[in-house]
């Protein structure tokens, strides 16, 4: 994702949006730890933040959409997950780690608000 934002960048006058990034990215979730999960949300955030940076000319401003709940419209649509395979799972079977992939990811902000850190990007955007 963040580097197909910093190849975008040039292409677009705002904000490059990613929408339900915790759905997506449930299935690939599933029996990771805790820590795991909290070391991927650190990655993903720190990752844009650094991008966004990095650029020589325009930065890259990045909106990620974030669903506590799954929306009806992805309710019933079927998961892919590793290897781009179907899981045989919908979105609507991965709530709990879309969840769990949220909280970490909030608490990777919170923890870097509270140092004094303002991140840039990702602009984190709750439905």
């Amino acid at each position: 994702m963040v580097k197909f934002a910093a190849a975008l960048q040039s292409n677009f006058a705002g904000a490059i949006g990613w929408d339900a990034v915790n759905l997506f990215f449930a299935p690939y979730l599933r029996g990771l730890s805790q820590r795991e999960i909290e070391q991927l949300a650190q990655m993903l955030v720190f990752e844009f933040s650094q991008q966004a940076v990095a650029r020589g000319g325009q930065a890259i401003f990045t909106d990620i959409n974030l669903y506590w709940e799954v929306p009806k419209h992805f309710q019933d649509v079927p998961a892919i997950g590793p290897g781009g395979r179907f899981t045989g799972l919908t979105y609507g079977d991965y709530l709990a780690e879309a969840q769990r992939f949220v909280w970490a990811i909030f608490d990777v902000f919170k923890e870097e608000m509270a140092s004094g850190v303002r991140f840039s990007s990702p602009n984190p955007s709750c439905t």
